[in-house]
């Protein structure tokens, strides 16, 4: 059973045939069941670190449902991206395709060709390499398979935004993610995300395997471990490293954003890519609140703001223009 359904047995995307099903076999599976109340817990609480019992993860996975996922009864902001979101990513498979036979036909004529990946903001897209591996973009990000993954030496891979990869093992080829602002990311095999927006900060989680954190020169500057999250500041060169849940990193995947005590200054930015909107501060001040939540890609941003104002009282307004992004203002 993969993580796809349980998160659609979650989210209660399933029919009622299928929801059927998917609860049999995790009933009928110590481990399934274990996965499933793992991920359940990481969806419906904050802590990350904490060991509850089923029923207190039953009580507040139904207590976040009917406080945050209502069926909206007024119009969606965000209601033309399922559209395009489908288009992007037969394209990209259609693409993909094309690729695969125009470089088998020209191997010898041009054994490095490259290919570039691009989504725009909010798309997610999925896309397979060919050497296997599975790697998810998320909104805003480029990703530039260099040479196609045709060199025997090095898979190498150039990234601008955020994306996560499930890479093939290959002993003799290590896996190389290089980001614009400098540092790259070393794998043979292994599960994990990397966040590195042009401005941002870059931070690296892993979920399974082991990931080598290396600097512009590729000299080592650490080796992380299933559950580390490893961020690098651009601005002073110097690391942090906290002890996360890995299932969480990786949840844009399923059309869901979390964030967990972050101020509302690195919130806004994933709420503008995530529902495609502009946000504006009215109060400076502001941008250093922090908060947690949760939001879904098919729910309307107003629920995210509803949840802002009950936790800190912050106040917003919606502005529509024909033509324009939606603009949200923030006092």
């Amino acid at each position: 059973m993969n993580k796809s359904t349980i998160w659609k047995l979650i989210l209660n995307q399933l029919s009622h045939e299928e929801s059927e099903q998917v609860i049999k076999e995790i009933e009928g599976s110590p481990t399934h069941k274990a996965h499933y109340l793992k991920i359940k817990s990481a969806w419906s609480l904050s802590a990350t670190e904490n060991h509850f019992s089923e029923q207190q993860v039953d009580m507040k996975f139904k207590q976040f449902k009917n406080t945050y996922m209502e069926k909206p009864k007024s119009k969606r902001i965000i209601s033309s991206w399922l559209k395009y979101a489908a288009v992007f990513v037969i394209s990209i498979v259609a693409s993909w395709s094309a690729f695969t036979v125009y470089n088998k036909s020209t191997t010898h004529a041009n054994p490095y060709q490259s290919i570039l990946f691009e989504t725009s903001t909010g798309q997610t897209a999925k896309a397979t390499l060919p050497d296997g591996t599975s790697v998810w973009l998320n909104s805003e990000s480029k990703l530039e398979v260099i040479e196609g993954l045709t060199n025997s030496d090095v898979r190498q891979l150039s990234l601008s935004g955020e994306a996560y990869f499930e890479v093939t093992k290959d002993s003799l080829r290590p896996f190389i993610v290089t980001t614009q602002q400098g540092p790259c990311i070393k794998v043979l095999g292994t599960t994990f995300n990397v966040n590195a927006y042009p401005g941002d900060n870059i931070t690296t989680t892993l979920v399974e395997g082991s990931v080598e954190f290396l600097d512009r020169h590729q000299q080592h500057l650490a080796l992380l471990k299933p559950g580390d999250q490893v961020t690098y500041n651009t601005m002073n060169c110097q690391l942090q490293f906290k002890q996360v849940d890995g299932e969480i990193s990786g949840v844009w995947k399923e059309g869901i954003l979390v964030f967990k005590d972050e101020t509302l200054s690195t919130i806004a930015p994933k709420l503008e890519r995530f529902y495609n909107v502009t946000i504006i501060f009215e109060k400076e001040n502001l941008k250093e609140k922090k908060l947690s939540g949760r939001a879904l890609k098919d729910y309307p941003v107003e629920k995210i703001l509803e949840m802002f104002h009950m936790l800190s009282q912050i106040n917003y307004r919606i502005e529509n223009k024909p033509n324009e992004k939606t603009t949200i203002y923030i006092y």
